[in-house]
């Protein structure tokens, strides 16, 4: 995911694209999130909450399987993050789904605080 624009990539391949924040994989059994700009969990929604997190609160640079998924990013988390472009992004999870086999299904909402 491009947090900037917004917008996701749907190509395979072992690089991301240009200016994404985000990867969300699943190969088989192995299934994993992957932060390629620094995330943090912030406990509230405004820019300055959230900067906050990006500074203290940050997340390992990927989280994998389906359980630790669940654990780590539950419905009601709130993801904060410095954009490739630079602009402070807020990615709040507002549905979490487990359905068998599969990851999560994740329902977000993103804010985006463009810096001038």
């Amino acid at each position: 995911m491009d947090l900037d624009l917004p917008k996701t990539a749907t190509e395979s391949g072992s690089s991301a694209p240009a200016g994404t924040e985000l990867t969300y994989h699943e190969f088989g059994a192995y299934s994993s999130v992957s932060f390629l700009t620094t995330t943090g969990v912030s406990d509230g929604t405004t820019p300055e909450q959230c900067a906050a997190a990006v500074a203290a609160n940050a997340l390992p640079g990927t989280i994998t399987g389906k359980k630790d998924l669940l654990e780590l990013l539950p419905e009601g988390t709130v993801l904060c993050t410095v954009t490739t472009d630079g602009n402070l992004a807020m990615l709040r999870i507002t549905q979490a789904v487990m359905r068998a086999g599969t990851l999560p299904d994740y329902t977000t909402e993103l804010t985006v605080w463009k810096r001038s």
